[in-house]
């Protein structure tokens, strides 16, 4: 069966393209304009003649060459304005979570009493801080423990646990521990929080990769009946590094806490 196929065809008429060549010549009109010149005609009885020309091949390739070269500019300066943006904004990311971390923790420890240090290379034993089956309360009682010189030792956990002075935190007066675990064979780590016999959680996003996290304490023995007269003071060093650059830089951060309650 064949079929019926119905076929528009469109034709100019002569007052329309009449118009439309009207159209465009409004428009070429000044630009060919632009290019006739007026010269004095002497071989004639008229005093002057005018004549337009166009552009030769010497002046369209000095004017490609030329636009060219600024596109080239602006696309290269385009270029580095938006590498430089993802940059920033790349820093700014870390900056922000390694400070919001660092605030964290010394709000907690400033409030906090019985500062202790502690270094280990493993999770065994039941006297190990780390161990999510320990109770940290129950293994150090009112223990603590100096480290003025850091507790950075090449160990693979190291960190500080102290009892939070508030109800804020924990109810049950339970110490909180704040630890660095280095990866295996990985040049970074993790910053982790613990209370009590809970699980460790981390306290930094996945893209921000720890290269040391270290913990310097002094005086945290009580001012009274020990011969120590200083007040508890705790120094916090961050080092880390953004891991989705390949090329980041180390942003360190550090602060310096004192213990806000009377050591008594």
């Amino acid at each position: 069966m064949a079929r019926w196929q119905h076929k528009t065809r469109w034709t100019l008429t002569p007052s329309f393209r009449q118009s439309m060549i009207s159209k465009i010549n409004q428009v070429l009109a000044p630009l060919f304009r632009s290019l006739c010149v007026t010269r004095d005609k002497r071989e004639s009885h008229s005093s002057s003649e005018t004549w337009c020309r166009g552009f030769t091949l010497i002046e369209m390739i000095v004017s490609l060459a030329l636009f060219s070269i600024v596109i080239t500019i602006s696309v290269g300066a385009l270029l580095v304005l938006v590498g430089t943006n993802e940059q920033l904004q790349g820093e700014q990311s870390v900056m922000t979570n390694i400070s919001f971390a660092l605030d964290s923790m010394a709000r907690e420890i400033r409030t906090g009493t019985a500062y202790y240090c502690f270094r280990t290379n493993n999770t065994g034993g039941t006297n190990n801080l780390v161990n999510e089956n320990n109770n940290i309360d129950t293994i150090l009682d009112d223990d603590v423990s100096d480290c003025e010189s850091g507790n950075n030792s090449g160990q693979t956990y190291h960190g500080i646990a102290f009892k939070e002075g508030g109800d804020s935190i924990t109810a049950d007066d339970d110490r909180i521990l704040y630890y660095f675990e280095k990866e295996n064979d990985e040049p970074t780590g993790k910053i982790f929080r613990r209370i009590g016999s809970q699980p460790p959680q981390s306290i930094l996003y996945g893209g921000v990769g720890v290269i040391n996290f270290e913990f310097f304490v002094t005086g945290a023995e009580p001012l009274e009946g020990t011969g120590n007269r200083f007040q508890p003071t705790i120094t916090v060093l961050i080092e880390a590094i953004d891991l989705t650059d390949p090329n980041s830089k180390v942003y360190r951060l550090q602060t310096t806490i004192t213990q806000r309650t009377f050591d008594i």
